[in-house]
Formats: C-alpha cells, sequence, structure tokens
C-alpha cells in the first residue's frame, strides 16, 4: 500500500510539475513574441 501511495504522490508532482513548466513555456512564447514584434518595429524604423 505504502509504494502505491508512493506511486500516487511521485504521478501528482509530475502532473503539476507539468502544468508549471507548461506554463512557463506559454509565458516565455509570449515574451519572445513581443521581442520579435519590437525587433520588427525597430527594423521598420530604421
Amino acid at each position: 500500500a505504502t509504494r502505491g501511495g508512493q506511486l500516487n504522490r511521485f504521478f501528482e508532482l509530475g502532473r503539476e510539475a507539468r502544468v508549471a513548466l507548461r506554463e512557463r513555456l506559454l509565458e516565455l512564447l509570449q515574451e519572445g513574441s513581443t521581442l520579435h514584434g519590437k525587433i520588427e518595429a525597430q527594423g521598420a524604423k530604421l
């Protein structure tokens, strides 16, 4: 029973970590796209 509990806890942690990673990736993608937009805007000015 203990082993099953450990596995369940492991999967819970894994799911939380995946959710956090996905959120972080989305943040980075959004930052990257805005940065790309700024760079293109600068290029248009030059």
